[in-house]
């Protein structure tokens, strides 16, 4: 028989699985990378209200998903567009996983728009670095 107990710890979520004899965690979410602001030094830093939080925060994830998009166009001329599009593709779906499950679990309320929105630009950020790292690859395979 299987059973799972949600554990709120300092700084983290845990789901602890117990199977008989043997135990197991899984971090869902690490509370600290969820509050910390994503862009260092954004206007989202010192908000007036909670209304200009949640639109200037918006507006962040507007710029890096922006951005994404002007790597994605530049990774099609070095990798194959399918390819492209189904890593995009998974990536959306780890995205909605990730930062619609993980803030629900700690901080439901009006802070949860925030911390979505700062862990999409997070992992926004992420991918693009992450895409910039295979063209640079692709580009040392061509001159190779």
């Amino acid at each position: 028989m299987r059973h799972a107990i949600l554990v709120v710890a300092t700084g983290a979520i845990f789901i602890v699985a117990l199977t008989g004899a043997a135990w197991g965690s899984h971090v869902l979410a690490d509370h600290a990378s969820l509050t910390t602001p994503a862009i260092v030094g954004s206007s989202c830093d010192n908000p007036k209200s909670n209304v200009a939080l949640v639109l200037c925060v918006a507006a962040d994830l507007k710029l890096e998903q922006k951005l994404m998009d002007k790597k994605v166009v530049l990774a099609e001329r070095y990798f194959r567009k399918s390819l492209v599009a189904n890593a995009q593709k998974g990536f959306q779906s780890y995205v909605s996983s990730e930062c619609l499950v993980g803030p629900s679990l700690t901080f439901p309320g009006t802070e949860y728009p925030v911390l979505v929105s700062r862990c999409e630009i997070k992992l926004t950020a992420g991918r693009i670095q992450q895409i910039d790292n295979d063209i640079a690859h692709a580009k040392q395979f061509a001159e190779g």
